[in-house]
Parts: structure tokens; C-alpha cells; sequence
């Protein structure tokens, strides 16, 4: 498919089931791997499953473990944003808010995956009053090597 300039930039190729994405001004055919946007043939991830899940901290703890059963066949990768109260998410599970005119920290210390699981393991700051964080997490695989 050409763009509106006329350049060759989206290629599916029958033969071989090839779907190739070229950067502006580069023709799809004849464009370097640098020169794509995308490529079926770049190692790339496909999102498996969303879970949203929340952590609970209780008054006076500073920890708080989530525990995300996967139900996949095999260990996956995962991605994980969070929210705290009606802040925007923040990647990597850092959440900042103002209790009592001092900010509040809440992080992710371990997390762990394994064939059935993906465990989180959340601190929250010296701030030790009760809070829930909810957070979202994306499973991946792996769909090309």
C-alpha cells in the first residue's frame, strides 16, 4: 500500500505471510530493518491476558503482597502500571501522594513469576496509615525468536 505521497510503506506479503510497516519516505520493499516501523519478522510480544488487581496495606504494615495466578502453560513476561487514589498511572509501580501535607511512597521491593504465578511484593514509605493501590497488569509472550 502506498501513503499519500506515493511511497510503498505497507507490505503483506501472501507468499510468505510477511507484514512489514516502513519508517516515512522509505519504500516497504526495499527498506533496511532500521528503515521499519515494524516487522512480522522482528522478535516482538504479544499481550496474553490484563488483570487488574489491587494491594492492601494495613495500618501499621509497611508490606503488602499480591499474588496474580496466571493460568498460562508456561512462565510469562509481564508488564505492570499502577494507580494511586485519582493520579494518572506510573510506571514502574511508584505511586506518589500527599498525606497530611507529606508524600507518600508506595513501590514494588520483589516480584517473582514462575509457571502459575506472578507475585508482587509491595513497601509502602514511613507513612504507615491503611491504603489499597490498584494496579494493572499485562501478561506477554513472546511471538517471534
Amino acid at each position: 500500500m502506498k501513503d499519500s505521497s506515493g511511497v510503498k510503506r505497507i507490505l503483506l506479503d501472501a507468499n510468505n505471510g510477511d507484514f512489514k510497516l516502513s519508517q516515512a519516505t522509505f519504500d516497504v520493499t526495499t527498506a533496511g530493518d532500521d528503515d521499519l516501523i515494524w516487522s512480522s519478522d522482528f522478535n516482538a510480544f504479544k499481550i496474553t491476558d490484563i488483570v487488574t488487581k489491587t494491594v492492601s496495606i494495613a495500618s501499621g504494615a509497611r508490606t503488602g503482597t499480591v499474588t496474580v495466578a496466571h493460568g498460562l502453560s508456561y512462565t510469562p513476561g509481564f508488564v505492570a502500571f499502577g494507580e494511586f487514589s485519582s493520579q494518572e498511572s506510573n510506571p514502574p509501580l511508584i505511586w506518589y501522594g500527599l498525606v497530611s501535607n507529606l508524600i507518600r511512597v508506595v513501590r514494588i521491593i520483589n516480584v517473582s513469576t514462575d509457571a502459575t504465578n506472578v507475585v508482587f511484593q509491595f513497601i509502602q514509605d514511613l507513612n504507615q496509615s491503611a491504603i489499597d493501590v490498584d494496579f494493572k497488569v499485562y501478561l506477554v509472550r513472546e511471538i517471534a525468536s
